[in-house]
């Protein structure tokens, strides 16, 4: 699992990075989105981190306009 800003930067660093999406690949190579956590037009998301718990639920945690961070946590099946 990857999450990542899926538009092509632009310009200045923070062009793109308005769209946080999670993604999963089960061989490295096909990606398949599976949530998209953040579908903003202006707004900054980055330096996003994701791990997998002892007891399987994915945590995500990543900045918000570089003031806040947000952290979410998903269980899997």
């Amino acid at each position: 699992m990857i999450v990542y800003n899926p538009l092509i930067p632009g310009k200045e660093w923070f062009n793109g990075r308005f769209k946080l999406n999670v993604a999963q690949s089960m061989d490295g190579r096909k990606w398949k989105d599976l949530v998209i956590l953040e579908d903003g037009t202006k707004e900054e998301y980055s330096y996003p981190a994701i791990i997998r718990s002892a007891d399987g639920k994915i945590h995500i945690s990543y900045t918000f306009d570089r003031k806040n961070i947000k952290y979410l946590v998903f269980e899997t099946k």
